[in-house]
C-alpha cells in the first residue's frame, strides 16, 4: 500500500519535514537572498480503510493537501457524486480495471457528474475508470475548464444533456485511454468546446448522440488533434457519427475512423466545418444515411470562413451513403495528395459539387472523384484488403500483391522518403529505401 511520504527520501517516512528543518531552510534561504519553497510534494493515500483517507473528497479538501502533492487511491470501487479538483494534484490508481471512481452504482441511479476539474489547476488523472456519472448540463463524466491529462483511464457509461463522456473548455489530454459507451441528446463522447483536445494512443468507441449530432467527439472552434487514435462503433442521429468539426482545426495522423452511423443525415465518419487534415489515417466503414458515409466537407452558410478538407498519404475505403459513399465535398475546399478512395458498397467514391485539387499519385475505383493530374490513376480497383489488424497502434487496410497503388510514387516526389517516412502502422516508407513509395495509408514492406 503506498504510504505518506514526501518526495524525497526521508528517515522514518515522515508526512512533513520537521520544524526544525523548515526554520533551518528559512533561514538559509534568507540568509543567501533566494526564494526557496520548503514544502516538499507529498503522496496521501486513500482506501476503504487503514490509509490517511477513506475518501477522495476528504483528501482533496484537506488543508494539509497542497498544489503538486498525489493521491494514492488503493484498487477499489469509490462512490462519491461530484468531486471537485480544485488543487493542482495527481490522484493515481493502481489500474484503470481496479480503481473504480463513480457517481452511483449505475448509471441509471446518478444524479451528478464524477469529476469536475476547476480553472487554474493542472491535474493528472491515471490508471482510473470514471463511470456512471450523470448531469442536465456537459460533462457526465469529467468537465474540465483546468489543465487535465488522462493517463491510461478509462470513462465510460456517462450520461449527460451535452458530452456524456467529458466536456473539454480548457485544455486536455488523453494518453492510452479510453471514452466508450457514453451517451447524450447531443456530443455523446467527448465535447472540446473552444479549448485544446489531445488523444494520443487513445480510442473513442461505442459512444451515442440521441438527439442531435457528434456521437465520438465534438470540436466548437478549438484545436483538436489524434495520433495513433481510433475512432470506431459511435453513433449519432443527425451529423457526425464519429467526428463533428464545426469551425475549429482537427488534425489526424496515423489514425483510425472506422464504423461509425449517422441515423438521419451526413458524414456518418467524419462532419467538417472547419479546418481537417489527414495524415497517414484510414476512414472505412462508416455509414450515413444522406450525405457522405466516410467524410462530408460543406462550407454552407459560411461566407466569411474558408472550409478545408486535406487528405495526405491516407486510405477512404468500405463507406457508405445516399450519395457520396466515401466523401461529399459541399462548398469546401479539398486536397488529395498520394491518397485512395476506392470500394464504396453505396452511394459512389466521391460527389465533388466543389471542386477537388489532386496533387498527383491519387486513385479513385469508380472515377467519380474527377482526379485530374496526370499520375492519378481514377477508375482502378486499388486492391485492397480488409480492415484489420497489419500490425501498428489502429486497423489499416493492406495492399494486397499486384495492387497498382505499390510503388506508384517515385522517391523524392510529392514527399516520398523525405516528408513522409512511414506509414500509418509507422513501417519504414518508402520500402525498399530509396526505392518508390505505395499510394494510401498502407506500405507494403519487403522481406528482410
Amino acid at each position: 500500500m503506498p504510504q505518506t511520504c514526501s518526495g524525497a527520501a526521508v528517515p522514518g517516512c515522515l508526512r512533513r519535514p520537521g520544524r526544525w528543518r523548515v526554520a533551518l531552510l528559512v533561514g538559509l534561504a534568507v540568509g543567501v537572498g533566494v526564494s526557496l519553497r520548503v514544502q516538499a510534494a507529498t503522496t496521501w493515500t486513500v482506501c476503504a480503510s487503514g490509509c490517511d483517507y477513506s475518501r477522495i473528497k476528504a483528501a482533496i479538501a484537506a488543508s494539509t493537501t497542497l498544489d503538486g502533492d498525489t493521491l494514492a487511491i488503493a484498487a477499489g470501487t469509490y462512490t462519491e457524486a461530484g468531486i471537485t479538483v480544485d488543487k493542482s494534484l495527481t490522484l493515481q490508481g493502481e489500474r484503470a480495471a481496479t480503481t473504480i471512481v463513480q457517481a452511483a452504482a449505475s448509471r441509471s441511479e446518478a444524479t451528478a457528474r464524477v469529476f469536475t476539474i476547476t480553472r487554474g489547476v493542472t491535474v493528472i488523472l491515471r490508471a482510473l475508470t470514471i463511470q456512471h456519472g450523470n448531469t442536465v448540463g456537459e460533462g457526465g463524466g469529467i468537465h474540465n475548464s483546468g489543465k487535465l491529462t488522462l493517463n491510461r483511464s478509462t470513462v465510460r457509461d456517462n450520461t449527460a444533456d451535452s458530452a456524456g463522456g467529458i466536456y473539454n473548455s480548457g485544455r486536455l489530454i488523453l494518453i492510452a485511454s479510453t471514452v466508450r459507451g457514453n451517451a447524450a441528446r447531443s456530443h455523446g463522447g467527448l465535447f472540446n468546446n473552444r479549448g485544446t483536445l489531445t488523444l494520443t494512443g487513445s480510442t473513442v468507441s461505442g459512444n451515442r448522440a440521441r438527439v442531435n449530432r457528434a456521437g465520438g467527439l465534438y470540436n466548437l472552434a478549438g484545436q483538436l488533434t489524434l495520433t495513433d487514435s481510433t475512432v470506431s462503433g459511435n453513433r449519432a442521429r443527425y451529423s457526425g457519427g464519429g467526428l463533428y468539426n464545426e469551425q475549429g482545426t482537427l488534425t489526424l495522423t496515423h489514425s483510425t475512423v472506422s464504423g461509425n452511423r449517422v441515423d438521419s443525415g451526413s458524414g456518418g465518419g467524419l462532419w467538417n466545418q472547419g479546418t481537417l487534415t489527414l495524415t497517414h489515417s484510414t476512414v472505412s466503414g462508416n455509414t450515413a444515411s444522406g450525405l457522405g458515409g466516410g467524410l462530408y466537407n460543406t462550407n454552407y452558410q459560411l461566407s466569411n470562413y474558408q472550409v478545408t478538407l486535406t487528405l495526405t498519404h491516407s486510405t477512404v475505403s468500405g463507406n457508405a451513403a445516399g450519395k457520396g459513399g466515401g466523401l461529399y465535398n459541399d462548398m469546401g475546399r479539398l486536397t488529395l495528395t498520394n491518397s485512395l478512395i476506392a470500394n464504396q458498397p453505396n452511394g459512389g467514391d466521391c460527389v465533388p459539387v466543389w471542386s477537388i485539387t489532386s496533387m498527383g499519385y491519387n486513385l479513385d475505383s469508380d472515377s467519380s472523384c474527377q482526379l485530374t493530374a496526370a499520375t492519378d490513376r481514377p477508375g482502378v480497383d486499388p486492391l485492397l484488403g480488409p480492415l484489420q489488424d497489419n500490425g501498428g497502434p489502429t486497423l489499416t487496410h493492406a495492399l494486397l500483391p499486384g495492387s497498382p497503388a505499390i510503388d506508384a510514387i517515385p522517391w523524392g516526389t510529392n514527399g516520398c522518403g523525405t516528408t513522409y517516412t512511414d506509414d500509418q502502422r509507422g513501417q519504414a516508407r518508402p520500402q525498399p529505401a530509396g526505392g518508390a513509395c505505395d499510394s494510401g495509408a498502407y506500405e507494403v514492406g519487403v522481406d528482410g
